[in-house]
């Protein structure tokens, strides 16, 4: 397992190595799908709005500040901003759901 220091960004497997329920968080979002319908928002899957699934608080209880992690690896916003980037672009793109994305 890779040591992060000030100046060393962790990877999505050093983070995934420490919080192996970001591996299965990652399944769930390489799951996620438009479902045939007319209309997707990955926002509001991300954030839970008009009943998405609210991936980002899942991130939350594992990684960056707000987590509930002791490991300060985990702890840190290089860490949320890695598996922030990582999942969210897992996501399918938004399709005609009005939203800015």
């Amino acid at each position: 397992m890779t040591t992060t220091t000030a100046s060393h960004v962790p990877t999505w497997n050093d983070l995934a190595a420490r919080e192996p329920r970001l591996v299965a968080l990652r399944r769930a979002i390489e799951r996620e799908t438009a479902r045939g319908q007319p209309h997707y928002c990955a926002n509001a899957a991300w954030y839970g709005t008009q009943g998405g699934t609210d991936y980002r608080h899942h991130v939350t209880n594992l990684v960056g500040w707000e987590s509930r992690r002791p490991d300060p690896v985990l702890r840190s916003r290089a860490a949320y901003d890695v598996v922030y980037r990582t999942l969210y672009a897992l996501l399918p793109g938004c399709r005609d759901c009005g939203c800015s994305a």
